[in-house]
C-alpha cells in the first residue's frame, strides 16, 4: 500500500510510503492510478532528459566553435561524416540567425 495526494482534477498527484494525516487515501501498488502516475513520471523524468541532452549538445557545438576559431582544432581533424554534420548544423544555425535576427552568444562566460 501506497498513500496518495491528488489534484484538484482527482488525479494521483503524489505517492508517500507512509501516512501523514489520517484521512489520507490508500492504494495498492498495482492499482492502475498508481500505474498511470508512475508512467507520467518516467515520460517527465524523460523529457528532462532529453531537455538536458540538446541543452548539451549546444554547450559541446559551442565548444567545438570556439576550438575551431582559436586554431586549437582544426574541421580537417573530424571523421568525414562529422564534419558534414558540423556543416550542416552550422548551416541551419545561420538561417534562423538570419531569418529571425536571433543572437547565438559564443562567450562561454555567460554560462
Amino acid at each position: 500500500m501506497v498513500y496518495i495526494i491528488r489534484d484538484d482534477e482527482g488525479k494521483v498527484l503524489s505517492i508517500h510510503e507512509k501516512p501523514f494525516s489520517p484521512e489520507q487515501e490508500s492504494l495498492a501498488l498495482d492499482n492502475p492510478e498508481i500505474q498511470d502516475f508512475l508512467a507520467r513520471c518516467d515520460k517527465n523524468e524523460s523529457l528532462m532528459f532529453l531537455s538536458s541532452d540538446l541543452q548539451l549538445i549546444r554547450v559541446i557545438e559551442d565548444l567545438v566553435d570556439i576550438l575551431l576559431s582559436k586554431n586549437i582544432i582544426n574541421i580537417t581533424d573530424f571523421p568525414p561524416k562529422v564534419i558534414d554534420k558540423l556543416m550542416s548544423r552550422q548551416s541551419v544555425r545561420k538561417r534562423l540567425k538570419n531569418a529571425s535576427g536571433m543572437e547565438f552568444n559564443n562567450d562561454v562566460s555567460s554560462l
